[in-house]
């Protein structure tokens, strides 16, 4: 799955041919100025290939192309 992270803090999916801001089940957008927001967990499987970890709320996403642009101008 492909994510990421815009500078301003929402998660977008990469859904079809175009990026998605994702919603918030409880309301608003999904970003990192809610609670259950957690930081991505960049790691890589067996093989050695990236895998990021996001913790959202009550699930776990797992991307194998991941961006955050956070602070990046």
């Amino acid at each position: 799955m492909k994510g990421k992270i815009d500078k301003t803090g929402n998660l977008h999916i990469w859904r079809g041919k175009a990026w998605k801001l994702q919603d918030c089940p409880h309301g608003d957008t999904c970003g990192d100025h809610c609670a259950c927001f957690d930081e991505p967990l960049f790691s890589t499987n067996n093989d050695g290939d990236k895998i990021v970890f996001l913790d959202v709320c009550a699930t776990t996403h797992e991307f194998n192309d991941f961006t955050d642009e956070r602070g990046k101008e």
